[in-house]
């Protein structure tokens, strides 16, 4: 008998590390191939999109570039205004300019749906901030090809606390502003999210509640889960290094008390987001070790 493919719903703020999130994903469900459909793939490699963020940069340069000129802020400060052209000129991009004759929105739908229909393996990407109901409500035809082809659909997170959120972002940013410079503008344009806006983090860790609360999983509550039920729902600590933390389907097979499950959920999303990733830790206990190996040596 034919195993059922799986649509799986890569979730996360940006920089938390949805491209290691899939790897992990799809060895725990032991998947060997995939369709995979990301939208900023579309967009970063997109002629107009390369072109307005070259404008962009070489106006803040004033003539030719490279990456002192664009003076980016230090210590993980972000540009706000340079933060809001750039993703002003990506929204841009993505409905109105991109893939010419039809949005990137549009592209991306019609891609996913033909995966669908062949009923191969899905894999997609959104930043988790509110459930993904258009997959299921958008389109009739293809909500009835998920259920005629018996979709697994799954949804994981990958959560990371603010402050490595923040130095992941500005890290990442700067070196794809440079690597784009570097390269004549002929690698992806960079894109530059300020994680400091939108509450992107508490409005994932609500909407991680509602699916418990909706009962998505188990019942759906169509007015809020729409026209289909989840398979499952997993949680990755990604602080340090991308770790399973919670497999709704194994976890929960005695807990009925819905109230204590979403106090468990909260307690270890709250954990998360405080947490001080190891290798920092790691770090900075090295370096003491080495300032005591000295101390010891001047001794003798």
């Amino acid at each position: 008998m034919k195993t059922p493919p799986y649509i799986i719903i890569l979730s996360g703020a940006t920089g938390s590390g949805k491209t290691s999130l899939l790897f992990e994903v799809v060895e725990h469900l032991g998947i060997k191939s995939y369709d995979k459909h990301i939208i900023d793939d579309l967009i970063e490699n997109d002629p107009y999109y390369k072109s307005k963020i070259k404008e962009l940069l070489e106006k803040r340069c004033q003539g030719k570039c490279d990456i002192e000129k664009v003076n980016i802020p230090k210590k993980y400060n972000i540009d706000k205004n340079l933060s809001h052209q750039i993703t002003d000129t990506y929204m841009e991009t993505r409905e109105k300019y991109c893939c010419k004759k039809q949005s990137c929105s549009q592209k991306l739908d019609n891609s996913i749906k033909k995966s669908i229909r062949k009923g191969e393996n899905v894999i997609l990407e959104i930043t988790g901030m509110s459930y993904p109901k258009w997959l299921f409500n958008k389109d009739l035809d293809m909500t009835d090809t998920i259920i005629k082809n018996k979709y697994k659909v799954i949804i994981a997170y990958s959560l990371v606390s603010f402050c490595e959120l923040i130095k992941r972002n500005y890290n990442r940013s700067y070196q794809d502003i440079k690597r784009f410079i570097e390269s004549n503008y002929k690698s992806k344009a960079p894109r530059m999210p300020n994680i400091r806006e939108g509450n992107q983090l508490g409005r994932i860790k609500n909407t991680i509640i509602s699916v418990i609360k909706k009962e998505c999983i188990n019942k759906n509550t169509v007015s809020w889960c729409g026209n289909y039920k989840l398979d499952n729902l997993l949680l990755f600590n990604n602080n340090y290094k991308m770790k399973l933390v919670y497999d709704y389907k194994n976890d929960n097979n005695d807990n009925n008390d819905k109230k204590q499950l979403v106090d468990n959920i909260i307690t270890l999303i709250n954990k998360i987001e405080k947490e001080i990733p190891k290798k920092i830790k790691k770090i900075k206990k090295t370096k003491k070790t080495k300032k005591t190996k000295k101390l010891i040596n001047l001794q003798s």
